[in-house]
């Protein structure tokens, strides 16, 4: 056997039998610590409840695994979102204090006026969500 083929072999034997790290229970003082590293007065603890997970268990593990996998995909990829638009909400608010500011210095000018209008329609259309409200600190 070649060791391309041993190594088929494990992988696959890896992948069908199950594995348990074994879980030891230590005294530290008065506290219980349980541990994958065994201490010297450790005890193991058996986690199976003396059953071995059939192919059913092991495939509904999977699958709890899978969909919680989702969900942390999920809420990272929101988190990333929702960083970007606050920051671009930033901008925004920069933007429109310097058109605003802008648009005092031009009182007359009617362009001025509409365009500090439009910024501030846009900044509350587009970033309310991540703006505080007035006085608040």
């Amino acid at each position: 056997m070649t060791p391309i083929h041993a190594t088929a072999v494990l992988l696959l034997i890896s992948l069908t039998e199950p594995t348990q790290a074994a879980v030891y229970k230590c005294q530290q003082g008065t506290q219980t610590v349980y541990s994958d590293v065994p201490c010297p007065s450790a005890k193991i603890v058996d986690t199976t409840n003396g059953k071995t997970p059939t192919a059913a268990d092991r495939y509904s593990a999977q699958a709890r695994s899978l969909r919680e996998q989702i969900k942390l995909d999920d809420a990272e990829y929101q988190a990333e979102r929702d960083k970007k638009r606050r920051e671009a909400c930033m901008r925004r608010v920069r933007d429109n204090n310097w058109i605003q500011n802008t648009a005092a210095k031009y009182a007359n000018d009617t362009w001025w006026k509409n365009k500090a209008a439009d910024s501030a329609e846009l900044l509350s259309n587009e970033c309310s969500k991540y703006m505080m409200p007035t006085g608040a600190k």
